[in-house]
């Protein structure tokens, strides 16, 4: 069994956290933190512990890192006498190596390997298929939403597997790997994006483990959500966004996301000689408010009367185009 199998099963428990690197050593279920730290990032884990009273700086932690990373560096218990950093077998419970224990270890991970080759196979429902190909977009996003499904495009875990680059840390957040998920739905940046109110979709760490399950959950329409068009294109522009920060050092705002993929989706309507409008709302299901134009406020007023009576009221609301409420009246 060479070293570096073992390496992988091997993880520091932390004492008083001197001999812990933060980000180059093993000392977390989540793995290896990796990725380059600011110049005034604490470096050992023992920055990371206040000596008074031996817990943790939880403001830093949460400061500093994504939330899985920071939940599970919270509920690491602390002894509160100060012992050493210990590294601990992983492959047993008295946490010592054994040869015995060694090729248990390897033995499952070989039944593990065998399981995943198997489930590569895996095809997402062939309705997702039909949802994605059928969607008023460029032919470019068609491909491009089929690439996320088959985790096809170059992200940065992608490439890293390939040795291509020396870590798989995003570059958005410098935080966690790059895997599609997390680019596309769990980075602290893409998150923003997914809270405008023109989207309003949750993107929840616990329950998101394949895209491809998450499009179709979203694509299922039976909740009142943005229109499909505009998810794949925020995707695309997510993707774009990524690219200009790495390849032009173009800082990206993604406040301006939704606004570029509405553009982009009316554009491509027009070029398709489209009616503008808006298609006929559903009369069973709930109408969507329609935004206004970037800079422009929109005022939605309805009234109502007694028929046969002088008798009525009428209300507005004033609200700018992410649907912020501005002003309303009432009579």
């Amino acid at each position: 069994m060479g070293r570096e199998t073992i390496e992988k099963e091997v993880q520091w428990r932390v004492g008083d956290g001197k001999n812990i690197s933060i980000r180059e050593d093993r000392w977390l279920e989540f793995g290896v933190i990796g990725g380059p730290a600011n110049q005034n990032d604490p470096r050992r884990v023992a920055e990371l512990i206040n000596e008074e009273n031996r817990g943790w700086k939880e403001t830093e932690v949460l400061n500093l890192f994504e939330d899985r990373i920071a939940n599970e560096i919270l509920s690491i218990p602390l002894n509160p006498n100060q012992q050493e950093d210990t590294l601990m077998w992983k492959g047993n419970k008295v946490g010592k190596y054994t040869v015995k224990s060694g090729y248990n270890m390897l033995c499952a991970q070989t039944k593990v390997a065998e399981q995943n080759r198997a489930s590569i196979s895996f095809q997402p429902p062939r309705t997702l298929w039909t949802k994605l190909w059928h969607l008023s977009i460029p032919p470019k996003l068609r491909i491009f939403m089929w690439s996320i499904c088959h985790n096809a495009i170059p992200t940065r875990e992608n490439l890293y597997k390939r040795k291509l680059l020396p870590d798989p840390i995003c570059s958005l957040c410098n935080t966690c790997p790059e895997t599609t998920e997390h680019l596309f739905l769990l980075c602290k940046w893409t998150k923003n994006i997914w809270k405008d109110p023109r989207l309003n979709l949750t993107c929840n760490p616990n329950s998101i483990t394949w895209i491809d399950k998450w499009l179709m959950e979203n694509f299922a329409g039976t909740r009142d959500l943005p229109e499909k068009e505009l998810v794949a294109t925020v995707l695309w522009f997510v993707w774009k966004a990524r690219n200009n920060l790495i390849f032009r050092a173009k800082q990206p705002d993604p406040n301006t996301i939704v606004d570029l993929a509405q553009a982009h989706l009316q554009n491509f309507n027009r070029w398709q000689n489209k009616k503008e409008t808006a298609k006929p709302p559903n009369p069973n299901s709930p109408r969507r408010w329609i935004p206004s134009e970037k800079g422009q406020l929109k005022l939605n007023v309805d009234g109502s009367w007694i028929h046969g009576e002088q008798v009525g009221s009428v209300a507005g609301i004033l609200r700018d185009h992410v649907g912020q409420l501005i002003d309303g009246f009432a009579q």
